[in-house]
Formats: C-alpha cells, structure tokens, sequence
C-alpha cells in the first residue's frame, strides 16, 4: 500500500559533502535513487554524521531535524521536502 505525500519543494540534488542542503529546512524527505547504489549521509548537530546504503531504484522517507543536511556520493539520488501523510 502506498503512502500519501505531498511536495513542499523542488527536487534538489546533492553529490558530495560540498553540495549538503538541508532540503529546505525539511523535517521529512523523500529520497529517489535511480541508477547505481548509494550512500546517503545525514550531517546532524545532535546525532552526528550517520549513512546508510540505498540501492538503484529505490525510493524512501526519512525524518531529519530542519538543520540537518544531507547528500549522496551519487548525482542519480534526488531530494524534495514533503509532509507525509499517514493513510
């Protein structure tokens, strides 16, 4: 079963530490990696730097703090601001 989101922002990529955004200050985003795996990496002021591995074609949801950054070691992994809808 699907879940509901609704976009809060453009789509923004971040290849690199040097490229880390904050996702428009998103507590939620929604992640799409198309092609090629991934490391995503969240840069956190209360939690630290955590990553995780996505595969191609995959998409997710994470919950972050709003000045929180994040970014990906790939140009093929996109980010957008939601709010998520449980349904």
């Amino acid at each position: 079963m699907a879940g509901i989101i609704r976009m809060l922002s453009t789509t923004v990529e971040a290849n690199g530490s040097g490229a880390a955004t904050t996702v428009s200050n998103g507590e939620n985003v929604y992640i799409s990696n198309k092609t090629g795996n991934a490391i995503i990496t969240v840069v956190s002021s209360k939690y630290g730097t955590t990553s995780l591995h996505m595969h191609a074609d995959h998409d997710l949801i994470i919950q972050k703090e709003k000045a929180d950054t994040i970014y990906s070691n790939s140009a093929n992994t996109h980010f957008t601001k939601i709010a998520h809808t449980r349904g």
